[in-house]
């Protein structure tokens, strides 16, 4: 189902300037990537989808709603993301939020400031004065404040740094995700499926969900913590309210995630919140482990401690469900992996196919174009085939290599070269295949 539809649409300003009988659609649930040099016309048809502008000729629908006709509904339903930005002249950054908030009619502002303590941004400056990052910060929390359905982002990371870009790709993905966190919600009891059941270790989730929360470590996709300690005092707290885990262990933790546990929450980045949150799980010494997006916000370093952590549970002989976007988590940690889409499980697999599959890949090059002709009149799985550089790719079960390199003995070969396959690759091959 197309959410933006633009049909045959045509703004010329003369000179060549404008877009021109421009059409293509965005279904829901889509990412759709508007590519383009400079002057192209991105922005042009950008600002004709939010009804800045009126087309010419050609129609665009928002979600069934005119562009032009009821861009007022449209804003209210749509984040936007300008890749210019201009704010109200002499307003603080509190005061611009809470302006869009009163807008937009919010009222629980948790949103707001999850997306604050994600881009490390003190709004209580005067716009004014901002730098070009700062602003651009700014404007991507008000963008997403009111959790849009639809979101037109134009040249969104122009101007933050490569932290930043990172934690709007990370952001955006999890945006899209579908159905990924709802599934460990129901599973942790916070809401009651309309169908089904789920149990962890023989519990119904919904009806022992506070015997489930005592054997569960959890670590949250989103998150907030209580009060204004520090994470020294929280670590403690959930030490002791769980009743089992240790707080020597937990400092080894902290150390291990270059945590320091003495500052206060609400001072942390979001990626000092996701240690602190990592430490609390990884110390409590539970049985079963629950990790929404466990590495949101930390750096590569980081991420490569997570995995040796999550190794060490692995070897303790503890149970793990974590959900993630991100490839080499799930392929060096993961026994077996389900993929989702749409809200429904697409493909289950496991890890070890991918990790040990009997079917490799090889491209093979030879010095001439006879060999190259002679070789592919052979029995073989051809993957790919590039006559114009004599080179071929073939498929071969381990059961068949040594019969490879016998027949290769008799060509001249320029080089030959496994292609490794990956998760990533299967993955893409899944949803290909399920689009």
């Amino acid at each position: 189902m197309a959410v933006i539809d633009i049909d045959h649409v045509t703004k010329d300003y003369g000179h060549k300037r404008g877009i021109f009988d421009v059409s293509f659609s965005v279904n829901k649930g889509e990412v759709f990537g508007f590519l383009g040099p400079n002057g192209a016309g991105k922005t042009t048809t950008i600002r004709h989808i939010m009804g800045f502008s009126k087309p010419q000729d050609g129609t665009i629908t928002v979600d069934g709603k005119d562009a032009w006709k009821q861009a007022d509904a449209i804003k209210r339903q749509v984040g936007y993301l300008p890749g210019e930005l201009a704010f109200p002249s002499g307003m603080t950054g509190t005061q611009f939020i809470d302006f869009m908030a009163k807008e937009r009619q919010i009222t629980d502002m948790t949103k707001t400031n999850y997306l604050l303590d994600m881009f490390e941004l003190d709004p209580s400056g005067v716009i004014k004065r901002m730098s070009l990052g700062t602003k651009r910060k700014l404007a991507v929390v008000t963008a997403f404040m009111h959790d849009p359905e639809i979101l037109i982002l134009d040249e969104p990371t122009s101007g933050l740094d490569p932290l930043m870009q990172e934690r709007f790709i990370d952001f955006v993905l999890a945006e899209k995700e579908a159905g990924k966190t709802t599934t460990i919600r129901n599973l942790m009891g916070f809401i009651k499926p309309d169908s089904g059941s789920a149990t962890i270790d023989g519990l119904d989730a919904t009806k022992k969900s506070a015997q489930i929360k005592q054997k569960v470590a959890y670590v949250p996709g989103e998150i907030n913590f209580p009060g204004n300690n520090s994470g020294e005092v929280f670590l403690k707290r959930q030490i002791e309210m769980l009743g089992h885990g240790s707080w020597e262990r937990c400092q080894e933790i902290c150390d291990e995630l270059q945590l320091d546990a003495t500052a206060n929450i609400k001072s942390m980045s979001k990626g000092m919140k996701q240690k602190t949150a990592l430490a609390a799980a990884f110390a409590a010494d539970s049985d079963i482990l629950i990790m929404d997006e466990p590495t949101t916000g930390l750096d590569p370093l980081m991420r490569d401690t997570f995995i040796k952590l999550i190794e060490e549970q692995k070897a303790l002989g503890k149970t793990i469900f974590m959900s993630s976007h991100i490839f080499k988590e799930m392929e060096e940690t993961c026994d077996r992996v389900a993929m989702i889409k749409d809200g429904k499980i697409i493909s289950r697999i496991d890890m070890n196919k991918i990790r040990y599959n009997p079917d490799k890949l090889f491209t093979i090059a030879f010095q001439d174009n006879e060999s190259f002709q002679h070789f592919t009149s052979l029995s073989y799985d051809l993957a790919e085939v590039k006559a114009d550089k004599n080179q071929v790719t073939v498929k071969v079960n381990d059961q068949k290599i040594n019969e490879l390199m016998n027949d290769l003995q008799h060509y001249p070969v320029k080089f030959f070269k496994e292609i490794k396959q990956t998760f990533e690759d299967y993955f893409n091959q899944t949803f290909k295949e399920e689009a």
